[in-house]
This record gives structure tokens, C-alpha cells and sequence, in this order.
């Protein structure tokens, strides 16, 4: 992911894929407001690393400053 502006907190989201949108909730995470300390591409990881069987997925994710 890149990021145009440091600070904030960031939340990602792993839903089924349903039809032609999201469907249930696979799994989430937040990360802390010290995980944007400068601007570019960042790595994201889990703290419980989650297995997904083959198959399509929604990413959703939301930055609050």
C-alpha cells in the first residue's frame, strides 16, 4: 500500500467474495498510530497471520488521521 501523508491509524478488512461485492467478514486488523511514520509503500502484516483457501477476496482498508 502507499501512503501520501504520515500519521494515523490504518484498518484492513478480508471479506468473502459474494456475487459482485463483499460478503462476511474473514478477518480484520488494526494497525497503531505509529505504523505511518512517513509517507511511501509500506508492507502490511497481520499480528494473526490467517489462511485462505483458493478462491476470490474483497480487501477493504481505511485510514484515520
Amino acid at each position: 500500500m502507499a501512503f501520501a501523508r504520515a500519521g494515523g491509524a490504518v484498518s484492513f478488512a478480508i471479506y468473502n467474495h459474494e456475487g459482485a461485492k463483499p460478503g462476511s467478514l474473514v478477518s480484520g486488523s488494526i494497525t497503531p498510530n505509529s505504523y505511518i511514520t512517513d509517507l511511501g509503500w509500506k508492507t502490511v502484516l497481520y499480528t494473526n497471520p490467517i489462511s485462505l483457501l483458493a478462491g476470490t477476496y474483497w480487501l477493504a482498508y481505511q485510514v484515520e488521521s
